[in-house]
């Protein structure tokens, strides 16, 4: 059985949306994640890849290892202070 933490979270899984749709609408568009949602639907059913997608949002990172709650807001903070 494969180690859960090699497996990548890359996707809203409940509408299809890959997190690399989601940074190329942001940049292309200047969305923010409440348009990001209106538009692609992303994160508004189950809602459990939300920090997933701020995540990514936060960081351009297309594809994000299996994290809890606190590394993610963790990797979202850290991002948000040296966006370099």
């Amino acid at each position: 059985m494969p180690d859960p933490s090699d497996t990548p979270v890359d996707r809203c899984v409940c509408v299809n949306v890959t997190f690399a749709e989601l940074i190329r609408l942001r940049r292309e568009r200047g969305a923010d994640l409440a348009e990001l949602q209106r538009l692609t639907r992303c994160a508004t059913t189950c809602t459990m890849c939300l920090p997933y997608v701020k995540a990514a949002l936060a960081t351009g990172r297309e594809r994000l290892p299996i994290l809890s709650e606190a590394d993610l807001a963790a990797l979202a903070a850290r991002s948000a202070r040296d966006p370099g």
